[in-house]
């Protein structure tokens, strides 16, 4: 059975998008009828990317970005850190956490570098999802 809005419509499912990049699963979520709540990248020109995306047209909101979210490039440690006590009140109310942790470090295609600091980045989605 499907929630049910407080206008009494079924509620869309709801997501974050985690290492976001330029916002393409995003996009592919809300095109599927998901809500997003935010999405978070770390790299400034991606960032730009994401918000030129998502930016609506005629005044459409497509993120229900909670108000205590700066609109940002954001690491995904320091978000963590930063964000915690907010981030724990979503608990429960997100369907889904979506995205792609940095995989150069290990990637056939990358330069499979042990030592590449974005190898760990993993651990900071799973402790995302701890929290949420």
């Amino acid at each position: 059975m499907k929630k049910e809005s407080k206008k009494g419509r079924p509620r869309k499912p709801t997501f974050i998008d985690l290492f976001a990049g330029c916002g393409g699963i995003s996009l592919g979520l809300m095109g599927a009828g998901w809500e997003g709540l935010f999405a978070i990248e770390k790299e400034r020109m991606a960032f730009a990317t994401l918000k030129h995306n998502l930016t609506g047209k005629r005044g459409k909101k497509y993120f229900n970005r909670p108000a205590w979210l700066a609109k940002k490039p954001q690491e995904i440690s320091e978000f963590n850190k930063q964000y915690e006590k907010d981030l724990f009140r979503l608990s429960g109310k997100v369907d889904l956490v979506a995205g792609g942790p940095p995989c150069q470090g290990f990637s056939f295609a990358g330069k499979r570098d042990k030592h590449d600091p974005r190898n760990q980045l993993f651990k900071e989605y799973i402790k995302f999802l701890k929290i949420v």
